[in-house]
């Protein structure tokens, strides 16, 4: 940074954002265990280049996104990706400017140029016609990280897809946004998302115009603000983890010997992998107990109408019943009296329909049974429970 040009500010830029880059994903962006001589690998890097590896044969690769091992949430990671491109640009002169065209505002007394019309030796004034203005090297890099810290970031876990999701938010988004947003990220239809607060949330209960700002829980992006279900579903069976590219060189070719650097690399990735991997199943376990608390929840809320519905169950067979003795007795009656003949028909009809409609509220009264059974003391049992022991992630020294 210092082989041609004077210490300037933009130098500390550069630092800023190395420390920013190394803070994030736990090592330095620009081949860390590199000599000095390969530094001009990073004077040809693009402006979009944020970080370079170099791998086990020594080829260089250029890259435009932070390392999948971090930290942050994907959203966080998008807008830190565009501030670091401005922090990390090779030229001192450009790196944390921006061109930015300034809008005009003739209230403010903008630049203005006359024409001038020259006729019988009078000079008249023209229309005034506004200039227009190039773009000016404004100083972002400052004002974009205050904006980027500033933002509302909302992250949601995802059952079925078993994943993290993050959304930035405003106080004017609602709970019909975030269905949106999250049919596009998952490609499950809207329709089919039932979302499931975590019982972290102060909140009782939501809807399609609870606010999203309502539901942001400070300092707490590692942990889901909100749980989404696809209906009929809990988790996709067919999910795969996400093996880091470092493993597939190294599984391929397990008895190659490995540079020092590559061996660290490897080594910190695994334990990266196998931590997230336990965070994503705690999480996942997490979420179907908060599930079942809210399956309990609606149970409960639904037990007074299934009451309703076996009382009502029960009243109609007893009523039945009183009809069977009606047309028994009736039954009787004509049999003294030799009128039996006449009607034949039609009490094989009543009796015929009585029978069904005796049968319907058994089978009526059976299924409440069952449903009330079926519903009250497994999931008091399931929430008296725990579904797992879940133990603290320890600290390693490579991370």
């Amino acid at each position: 940074l210092l082989h041609s040009d004077k210490y300037s500010c933009t130098v500390d830029y550069w630092s800023l954002g190395l420390i920013a880059f190394e803070i994030i994903c736990g090592c330095r962006p620009f081949l860390p265990n590199a000599s000095m001589a390969q530094m001009l690998r990073v004077k040809q890097k693009r402006s979009e280049h944020i970080c370079i590896v170099e791998d086990q044969e020594g080829n260089v690769q250029y890259r435009s996104e932070l390392y999948p091992e971090n930290q942050i949430s994907s959203c966080f990671k998008r807008n830190m990706e565009q501030w670091l491109r401005l922090a990390l640009e090779w030229n001192p002169k450009q790196r944390g400017f921006v061109f930015e065209v300034p809008q005009s505002n003739a209230s403010e007394g903008e630049k203005t140029s006359k024409k001038v019309k020259f006729s019988e030796n009078t000079v008249e004034d023209d229309e005034e016609a506004p200039v227009k203005q190039g773009p000016v090297h404004v100083l972002k890099i400052f004002t974009m990280l205050d904006e980027i810290l500033s933002k509302k970031i909302l992250t949601v876990f995802s059952l079925f897809t078993y994943e993290f999701l993050s959304y930035e938010i405003t106080p004017q988004n609602n709970l019909a946004d975030l269905r949106i947003w999250v049919a596009e990220s998952t490609k499950i239809p809207a329709e089919y998302l039932d979302f499931i607060l975590p019982i972290i949330q102060t909140l009782q209960s939501i809807d399609e115009e609870t606010k999203l700002t309502d539901l942001l829980i400070e300092d707490n992006f590692r942990e889901p603000m909100l749980f989404v279900m696809k209906k009929g579903s809990v988790i996709n069976t067919d999910v795969k983890p996400k093996i880091p590219d470092s493993f597939i060189g190294v599984f391929e070719n397990p008895k190659t010997k490995l540079k020092v650097q590559v061996l660290k690399r490897f080594a910190s990735n695994s334990y990266f992998f196998v931590r997230n991997e336990q965070h994503l199943y705690t999480t996942a376990i997490s979420g179907i107990c908060n599930f079942a608390l809210w399956l309990n929840d609606h149970i409960i809320k639904f037990k007074p109408t299934l009451g309703q519905m076996i009382e009502g169950a029960f009243e109609l067979r007893g009523l039945l019943r009183a009809y069977e003795n009606s047309l028994s007795h009736t039954k009787e009656k004509l049999l003294e009296r030799e009128m039996i003949s006449v009607l034949s028909a039609s009490f094989i009809s009543w009796q015929e329909s009585y029978d069904r409609m005796l049968s319907n509220a058994n089978k009526l009264i059976e299924a409440s049974r069952k449903i009330w059974i079926r519903y009250d003391s497994p999931v008091h049992n399931l929430i008296r429970r725990p579904l797992c022991h879940i133990y603290p992630p320890q600290g390693h020294p490579m991370l």
